[in-house]
């Protein structure tokens, strides 16, 4: 199941000296909260669609997985808006976890230092 992707919403238009409600389809955005291993992780924005390809694919690109075998489970939960992907037990995965840095967007002022070599990527997984 899908949460829905387009939502209806009802606003004025002024046009030609009258007012005049009409209902113009937008976007739906989600607030979905990622958890690993039960551990709340991140909270990000998703459509609501492909969930389970969104949280994969933002795992591989964040480095803390190689490959989609590392996911034991992952339990998707539209009516709360939870993921909880169950890793596999790895040293590796445990120890890029412990180490993940907050990086703030718009100019954040909250890293000082770049992160370590273990944490960036350096090739694409095969």
């Amino acid at each position: 199941m899908t949460l829905p992707n387009c939502e209806n919403i009802i606003l004025h238009e002024y046009r030609a000296g009258v007012l005049s409600e009409v209902s113009l389809p937008f976007s739906t955005e989600y607030a979905l909260l990622l958890k690993i291993n039960g551990n709340p992780y991140v909270t990000m924005a998703c459509s609501g669609n492909y969930m389970r390809e969104h949280i994969t694919g933002y795992l591989i690109t964040e480095g803390i997985i190689s490959n989609t075998d590392q996911i034991d489970t992952m339990d998707i939960d539209e009516e709360n808006l939870t993921v909880n992907a169950v890793l596999v037990t790895d040293k590796i995965i445990t120890e890029k976890l412990e180490w993940i840095k907050t990086i703030t967007a718009a100019g954040g002022r909250s890293r000082k230092n770049m992160p370590s070599d273990d944490l960036v990527r350096s090739s694409l997984p095969q």
